[in-house]
């Protein structure tokens, strides 16, 4: 009789607890629930505050609200502002007569207000002269660059070259007979602005760069990320700042170009010139 009692004893004090444990839990979802709305409206706020940031985008994000639900849709940014997609070709370039045609396609398609495309060739153009032997062996004809060209004619882009013209040389400096060219001998990264043959070159690639694109208004010259160590042989001994150097070489290119095309845009990557050394030099 006693073992009875204690067996009923033990399965109401199980069911109490699990009943207990029931309880615990469907407190605890309760109280999740409720943090989690109070979350959901404060990021509400939030983003309508980052939005409301001068700098930033102003049509980037609309909202609407259905059934106390917020809905963000994509706005596609400001419509006062070009857009360019830009296209880097190192590596592995895609053909020109299959894949151009169907892109600038899609592009126009998106109706994202897309104006046009950059391209960077590196080395895939079809160089000549002393730059013959440079490019790529699955580098683009002159036809192919025409095809291009007229490929986004047709769907209303315009082309931007963008040729590399202080770092992001390794295509040209990784070649011995460019190695004296390097502004570290040690690493073909930047070209030299130390040497008179620097200029030389550049001004030929860009002179052949702009022959093949008579129809392109604007190019891009590159400069980004430079690391420049100042270190060729040839530099001689100057209480110039680095950041100065790095301005009168993209002087120098900027020249360069207006001799060949007088009027044309020249676009920059403004990484470096956003470095403190750069905004804190009153000589520039």
């Amino acid at each position: 009789m006693s073992q009875l009692i204690g067996r009923v004893m033990f399965i109401k004090v199980r069911r109490l607890i699990q009943l207990s444990i029931c309880l615990l839990f469907l407190i605890i979802i309760f109280t999740f629930y409720s943090r989690w709305s109070s979350t959901s409206n404060d990021k509400i706020q939030f983003y309508d505050n980052t939005f409301n940031n001068p700098f930033l985008p102003q049509d980037a994000f609309y909202k609407k609200k259905s059934n106390d639900i917020a809905i963000e849709q994509l706005n596609y940014g400001r419509p006062d502002l070009a857009k360019y997609i830009h296209l880097d070709l190192k590596g592995a370039p895609p053909k020109a007569n299959k894949f151009y045609e169907s892109f600038f396609n899609f592009l126009e398609k998106l109706q994202m207000g897309i104006k046009g495309v950059l391209i960077e060739y590196e080395d895939t153009l079809p160089l000549q002269g002393n730059l013959v032997n440079i490019s790529h062996h699955g580098a683009y004809t002159k036809s192919d660059i025409a095809l291009i060209q007229e490929a986004a004619k047709k769907h209303g882009l315009e082309i931007i070259p963008l040729i590399q013209t202080f770092g992001h040389l390794e295509w040209i400096l990784k070649l011995e007979r460019f190695r004296s060219y390097r502004d570290d001998l040690n690493l073909p990264m930047a070209i030299s602005p130390c040497l008179n043959n620097t200029y030389i070159l550049l001004e030929d690639l860009l002179q052949q760069t702009l022959d093949m694109h008579l129809d392109s208004n604007i190019i891009h010259i590159g400069c980004d990320e430079v690391i420049l160590k100042y270190s060729n042989p040839a530099c001689p001994e100057t209480d110039r700042s680095i950041s100065e150097i790095y301005i009168n070489h993209i002087q120098r290119i900027v020249n360069i170009v207006r001799k060949i095309r007088p009027g044309i845009r020249i676009l920059v990557w403004d990484d470096i010139l956003r470095i403190d050394q750069f905004i804190n030099n009153q000589k520039l």
